[in-house]
């Protein structure tokens, strides 16, 4: 940036700035370098605006993530001077029209387009698909791609995306075959597109198919994206050996090792396998470079699902000292820890360090992990003080509650629980027939008397019990 404004101070010395292309370029080099305020001076006091002028300060904008103002710009130029539009300029439009999700005006430009008969151009045609496609209109982006004469690879590439996007995988997939039909070789592009849409739509198998014929055809590049699906197909699968190979390739590639949304991928398909000492071994190469906390959390996690809960907890601390800000996943996965080694006291711990702490609401989750803690260690009345504490607690919590009642056979929290799950769902016979088990477990036979006069005086009919023979 200081060796640009030199050289911007030097050209208003010599005069040079007046010149349309100079100050062009030093419109480009504000943008590039973040001074949008810069490029913006430049422009405004432009004698002799050209199209090109427009054109970077538009482009730079959307760059910058200022698509709204990237827009003002260009309207500026179509309605307040004589400069006419090229395919740079709509190509610019497009972009933002993708950008801010604006189809309306997307169509106006591809009716600009269509009456100018500018529309034989195979970038601008690209462009429409993408902005259909990621603008919801799927069968506006297909009459595009349909209608075209000429196209290239990018354009097969944004309409394959365009239908993965729309969920949209046997039509992808038709195309990925369809262009090897039209003389097309896909490049790494179009192989990560594939793959990603595979895993996302878990078809497991055919995602390390894929990524083999890819490799058997020579193509390389397989993105930060393809990478992390395939493994998480791995995790899905338990597949340890192709895990353990995705793993090598990108060490030996040296494609993307030090990024931590695939170190903590890793870390999961370790975990996911029943691997935590490999798993361990990553997150320590990378744990005092980290400061994200998904990184912290896939290894919580994983202890605990592995059996581990006090490494699950020793991790918790480590991140804490460490002074790794935790987040809300980060106490659910410590909580979760807990609930698998019935360490209540040290979850409520946790809990309360949540609020009092780190300023984190317990959501659901964490609330349905201490009330079943709670319950299995039955402590009914510190359950019952929890789930009043929060706004309208899901019936499978009360649900949990009333089933503790029962084992701890306390018929007075257990109508509590049955009168509120009724409120819930007044259809429902199942709390009162586990009230009426817990009164019958007592010798409470008026109770249950009662109970079953008042199923009766509200039409609610136990379904009979009964089993299959398969």
């Amino acid at each position: 940036m200081e060796q640009g404004k030199q050289l911007h101070g030097l050209v208003v010395k010599t005069g040079d700035c007046l010149d349309r292309y100079v100050a062009t370029s030093l419109i480009t080099m504000y943008l590039d370098c973040g001074d949008s305020d810069g490029a913006r001076r430049i422009l405004e006091f432009m004698v002799d605006k050209g199209v090109e002028s427009y054109n970077a300060m538009a482009s730079g904008l959307l760059r910058n993530g200022e698509d709204f103002i990237a827009l003002g710009t260009l309207r500026e130029m179509i309605f307040g001077s004589s400069e006419k539009p090229n395919e740079t300029t709509l190509l610019v439009v497009l972009s933002t029209c993708t950008s801010v999700l604006a189809p309306s005006l997307g169509k106006e430009v591809h009716c600009y387009v269509l009456k100018h008969a500018m529309d034989c151009s195979i970038k601008i045609r690209t462009a429409l698909i993408d902005m259909y496609s990621k603008c919801g209109s799927l069968e506006c982006a297909y009459q595009v791609f349909s209608a075209m004469d000429e196209r290239n690879l990018v354009t097969w590439n944004t309409m394959i995306s365009g239908f993965l996007i729309h969920e949209k995988l046997a039509n992808a997939l038709g195309l990925f075959q369809q262009l090897r039909l039209k003389g097309f070789s896909p490049d790494s592009i179009t192989w990560n597109l594939v793959i990603n849409g595979l895993a996302h739509h878990q078809k497991f198998a055919e995602v390390f198919s894929f990524f083999n014929k890819m490799r058997l055809e020579g193509v390389s590049g397989a993105s930060l994206e393809t990478m992390t699906s395939m493994l998480s197909a791995c995790s899905a699968m338990s597949d340890i050996k192709h895990g353990k190979e995705i793993y090598c390739h990108v060490i030996r590639t040296m494609q993307h090792f030090e990024d931590d949304v695939f170190q903590t991928t890793v870390i999961d398909m370790f975990m996911s396998c029943g691997c935590d000492s490999y798993a361990g071994r990553v997150f320590e190469k990378d744990r005092r470079k980290s400061n994200d906390p998904a990184l912290w959390n896939a290894m919580i996690s994983g202890y605990g699902r592995c059996g581990k809960s006090s490494l699950a907890l020793q991790t918790f601390n480590e991140m804490l000292e460490q002074q790794v800000h935790p987040n809300s996943a980060t106490f659910l996965c410590a909580l979760s820890a807990c609930g698998h080694a019935g360490l209540v006291q040290k979850a409520l711990h946790i809990y309360q360090m949540m609020e009092s702490a780190y300023s984190i609401n317990p959501t659901f989750e964490h609330l349905s992990i201490m009330v079943d803690l709670f319950c299995r260690a039955g402590k009914l009345s510190e359950a019952y003080g929890l789930l009043l504490k929060h706004t309208d607690p899901p019936a499978s919590m009360w649900y949990s509650f009333l089933g503790a009642c029962r084992n701890y056979s306390n018929a007075k929290l257990g109508k509590i629980a049955a009168t509120k799950l009724y409120d819930l769902d007044p259809s429902s016979t199942t709390p009162w027939v586990i009230l009426s088990n817990v009164y019958a477990e007592q010798y409470r036979w008026g109770e249950v008397e009662t109970l079953r006069k008042m199923m009766s005086d509200k039409h609610l009919i136990k379904a009979p019990a009964r089993t299959e023979l398969v």
